[in-house]
């Protein structure tokens, strides 16, 4: 058929012979974990991701217009740029630091060549840092320039980050330049910033500057958040098409059951089994359709070519035991089969049909320009809360609404006058989603997105024989 691929095939065989070898074998869609726990935590770290995204956003409000100010603005603003100075930056600290302990760890013993207690390779090492210092330092300084004639006085230090680098890299550091010039001068010779204490004092505060390098912690969430959407694309998927196969199994079980089952009570207890499971599958579904609709869309679109192909093959096999093509013709056909197989499991996401197709493959609709026309042009949209109540029972019926986004909960609420005009005429209910014939007994179904709600009630007239709850936040 089409329905699964051989990996959920397999998931749910480990399943089911898993319950057979229960004493009291049952197999409920819980046991499948539509939401295991790390798709959980996947979801939440994404909202954190999403939130630390939202809150470290930059956004300024001046824009130079001065040819020099603006050609600044555009460098300040660039990521590519603000990424390259925080690396310089911790590459700067880095070798900072390590000139730092060298220095606090070292004994001063003795005043001789090459350092007082230094070996030759951290007195070198210590004089290589001081020069690679000096020319971050300069950059550093030629990014500040640029950034306070881009962005601005006010804007440049109205972030956190920017304060902290003016006082360390800046201040500071020009401060250390200034002590180590004078000191070179004073001595007529360059001198090894291990001479000087003080110089090696303001270099302990270097670790302040790693506050830049925030900059490489943001650069990373959009690349953080691109692989959290992959895995929870592929799980849910994986849960949409497993869900889907047993609704299947429930459907085709449940068309069997009046043949094995002579027993009224039991036939009722099990389909009552039956509507529970199909209830909680349908609205787990209707929630991963409601966190990406685009799932619903690639799913039914892989069944019906995985279902066509699956056909294909067979009437390969068929022609070839009837004679009509031999056997290299059928391998060949049967390979170009396969590749057309590899294909479909690296098909894309497939974007859900927006509102205006949908309306245009209702039946009634589809050859009828003219009221398809006047439905678009007077539809609005309209948002929902959790807990609200998008139809009643008994009310008159208000149009057509078309489920965009969100899901909903309906329940068939039987009425003296509606039974009555279907026992005498074979008028039907006005309710859009029933599970079975039984039109004397309440009925309850979940409404996933791009479902049509108030088709018989627009046709008809008649009032609602159903109440619509939003289960989730819902856009009609």
């Amino acid at each position: 058929m089409g329905s699964l691929t051989v990996r959920e095939y397999d998931y749910l065989s480990t399943i089911v012979e898993g319950e057979v070898n229960n004493p009291e074998p049952k197999l409920h869609p819980e046991k499948m974990k539509f939401r295991s726990n790390f798709t959980k935590v996947l979801i939440q770290l994404k909202r954190v991701l999403l939130w630390f995204s939202k809150l470290t956003a930059e956004v300024y409000h001046f824009i130079p217009q001065s040819t020099i100010r603006n050609w600044c603005y555009q460098i300040s603003t660039s990521r590519q740029l603000r990424i390259m100075m925080a690396l310089l930056t911790l590459t700067d600290t880095a070798l900072t630091m390590a000139q730092v302990i060298i220095y606090y760890t070292t004994s001063f013993a003795t005043e001789a060549e090459p350092g007082w207690g230094y070996s030759e390779t951290n007195w070198t090492f210590g004089s290589t840092v001081q020069k690679l210092h000096i020319f971050f330092y300069t950059l550093s300084l030629l990014e500040f320039l640029i950034l306070m004639l881009g962005l601005g006085l006010d804007q440049y230090f109205s972030r956190n980050v920017n304060k902290i680098e003016a006082s360390t890299g800046i201040i500071l550091g020009t401060l250390e330049i200034v002590i180590y010039m004078e000191n070179c001068l004073r001595a007529g010779r360059s001198m090894h910033p291990y001479e000087i204490p003080i110089i090696m004092l303001i270099k302990s505060t270097t670790p302040l500057r790693l506050a830049k390098i925030y900059i490489l912690i943001i650069a990373a969430v959009p690349k953080i958040i691109a692989s959290i959407d992959a895995t929870l694309g592929d799980e849910m998927m994986r849960n949409y098409e497993l869900g889907k196969a047993y609704l299947v199994a429930l459907n085709r079980t449940s068309a069997l059951l009046n043949r094995i089952v002579y027993s009224e009570a039991v036939y009722t207890e099990l389909m009552k089994e039956i509507d529970s499971d199909r209830m909680l599958v349908t609205k787990e579904m209707g929630l991963i359709q409601k966190d990406d609709p685009s799932i619903a869309t690639t799913v039914k679109t892989r069944h019906a070519i995985r279902y066509v192909i699956n056909g294909m093959e067979d009437c390969i096999k068929d022609m070839k035991e009837e004679g009509v093509i031999d056997m290299i013709e059928a391998e060949a056909v049967q390979d170009s089969l396969g590749r057309n197989k590899n294909i479909l499991r690296e098909l894309l996401m497939i974007s859900a049909t927006p509102p205006e197709e949908i309306l245009k493959n209702i039946p009634w609709l589809r050859d009828d320009q003219e009221n398809l026309t006047y439905l678009l042009q007077n539809a609005e949209l309209t948002s929902y809360d959790y807990g609200d109540v998008l139809i009643h029972a008994g009310d008159d019926p208000v149009g057509i609404h078309l489920l965009v986004s969100g899901l909903l909960r309906s329940h068939y609420i039987p009425s003296t006058t509606t039974l009555q005009l279907n026992s005498k005429f074979g008028v039907l209910p006005n309710y859009d989603f029933f599970n079975n014939v039984k039109f004397d007994q309440p009925q309850e179904s979940y409404v996933v997105s791009g479902s049509i709600i108030g088709e018989i009630g627009a046709v008809s007239g008649r009032r609602y024989d159903m109440t619509i709850n939003c289960d989730t936040a819902v856009q009609v």
